[in-house]
């Protein structure tokens, strides 16, 4: 039994990862979306590759159209999205709110919101516990940095949005800002991995890097220093296996 993550969409064109239970035989269960920011159809087409998984919930961050414009579509399909009160607000379509720091069932999984750094209502990443398995993955993006540390996570999803050495001169003031006030730097991640007990860590995967700000080879080498774990990036129509035991 393990985890399977499917990468939909990633980046500011659009967010949505597809993450299912696994048991003994392979097949796949409990299908939980991540972030709803990319074209229903392709959500849906995703999900024809892995029947019979039903599509149990989806997990929204915040509300901007990167992360939720699908939210509508897959309300009207009868699909409850999560987030926390302000981003249930902010979004609308009938989202479920859940506290942060408040753990909550959804099929095989057990979430906690907790609070994340960005300029949006009330954002927040997920930590998601398998309820077969016992595995943890922290699922975070579209902040500055974490506030608290995560003891006994196995997989990291999480954004490393830019590196300061790609931002130029000629990049606009107001960007720069928002940049370092609403998204993950190379150099913050580096740091947020230096303050967390990683013994339990098996993977890493980076998502949300800026195609123009972005050095995806300096993140895998950097990251993969400060953390001494598995690194990849996370490519869209990819799919990975997130297995703890080998066999």
């Amino acid at each position: 039994m393990s985890m399977r993550l499917r990468v939909i969409g990633t980046g500011s064109s659009g967010n949505g990862y597809l993450l299912t239970d696994v048991g003994y035989e392979g097949q796949e269960s409990d299908a939980l979306l991540l972030d709803a920011g990319v074209n229903i159809k392709r959500i849906t087409k995703t999900l024809y590759g892995i029947r019979p998984a039903p599509l149990i919930g989806a997990l929204i961050t915040h509300e901007h159209g990167d992360h939720a414009s699908a939210v509508k579509d897959l309300s009207r399909l009868g699909v409850p999205c999560f987030g926390t009160p302000g981003t249930a607000e902010a979004v609308g379509h009938g989202m479920k709110a859940i506290a942060p720091y408040i753990a909550t069932e959804v099929g095989k999984w057990l979430i906690m919101p907790f609070r994340t750094n960005h300029d949006a209502a009330q954002p927040c990443g997920f930590l998601i516990n398998s309820l077969r398995t016992g595995e943890r993955l922290i699922y975070a993006t579209d902040t500055y940095y974490l506030s608290h540390k995560y003891p006994g996570v196995n997989y990291w999803l999480i954004e490393c949005n830019y590196c300061e050495e790609c931002l130029t001169e000629d990049t606009p003031p107001q960007l720069l800002h928002r940049l370092r006030e609403s998204h993950m730097s190379l150099d913050r991640l580096c740091t947020v991995f230096r303050d967390n007990d990683l013994k339990a860590c098996k993977k890493i995967i980076l998502c949300h890097t800026s195609q123009e700000r972005g050095n995806r080879q300096l993140m895998l080498q950097r990251v993969s220093d400060a953390a001494h774990k598995p690194v990849i990036m996370a490519e869209p129509g990819q799919t990975y296996d997130l297995n703890i035991d080998p066999f």
